[in-house]
């Protein structure tokens, strides 16, 4: 559960209490506390839950900005695996790199805009 922590710290949520994630775990999966991981799609929920309760898009600016260190306004794989290196305390394997930009580059350009990044965690 510490790297899912580390992922929501990573995603603008610093100041959630651990009362305050188990109970959004709970809200996901009312098992997941006898778990002893977090796959992606209650990554995804939890983060959108997280979202949706306002800020979204302020977030998702100040996140997708620590992958454009560039200032291109757009970010790409390289970005992403340099990037989670740094602030993840476990390896980024390529298939995760690959899932991500999957999940976010539907057209399948190789680059993700900030609206891209955003619909990652707003969908509608």
């Amino acid at each position: 559960m510490t790297h899912f922590r580390n992922i929501l710290h990573n995603f603008g949520f610093h100041r959630l209490s651990k009362r305050e994630i188990d109970d959004d775990l709970k809200r996901a999966d009312s098992e997941m506390l006898k778990r002893t991981g977090v796959d992606f799609e209650t990554t995804k929920y939890v983060i959108a839950y997280r979202w949706a309760k306002g800020g979204a898009n302020a977030e998702a600016a100040e996140c997708f900005r620590l992958f454009d260190k560039k200032d291109r306004q757009t970010i790409n794989a390289g970005d992403l695996k340099a990037v989670l290196a740094d602030f993840l305390e476990f390896p980024v394997t390529d298939q995760d790199i690959q899932d991500f930009m999957a999940e976010c580059d539907k057209n399948g350009t190789g680059h993700i805009t900030l609206r891209d990044f955003q619909k990652l965690y707003n969908p509608q």
